[in-house]
């Protein structure tokens, strides 16, 4: 796969359609490497689709998914959540009920991350935190 500056690699190079010079693609796809021993690197797009909370094969269409994904964030930012690792497939996000409050900041800065991808990650976490209210009916 092909490595941009500073050594990251993009995913969708090769995919008809694709323009891996894309500022989105280079966004979402730009692999960065995980900071430890395992080799691995990992997207913002496979931290986002897949990280541990969000899975699920029920919905059919891009929005649906979407609406799903900011769903599972708000349950797990009300009830309370423990970020555990992260590996070439996204992000480990655990349930984990308290009265405290938890700081996703905190909870990313026990990754091996860099600060590029840290800052990035915690955007797009956040963003999604704050375009959902934090009690939603239904």
């Amino acid at each position: 796969m092909p490595r941009a500056p500073g050594g990251e690699r993009r995913y969708g190079c090769g995919l008809p359609g694709v323009d891996p010079e894309d500022k989105w693609v280079r966004h979402f796809f730009l692999e960065y490497p995980i900071l430890d021993d395992s080799d691995q690197s990992t997207c913002l797009a496979s931290c986002i689709a897949y990280s541990i909370f969000n899975i699920s094969m029920k919905e059919t269409t891009l929005e649906q998914q979407l609406a799903f994904v900011v769903n599972q964030w708000n349950v797990y930012r009300r009830t309370g959540y423990h970020i555990s690792a992260v590996d070439r497939f996204g992000i480990d996000i655990d349930l984990m009920p308290t009265q405290e409050p938890v700081r996703l900041s905190d909870e990313l800065k026990r990754l091996p991350l860099s600060s590029d991808f840290y800052f990035l990650v915690h955007e797009a976490f956040f963003l999604t935190w704050i375009s959902a209210p934090l009690s939603c009916s239904g």
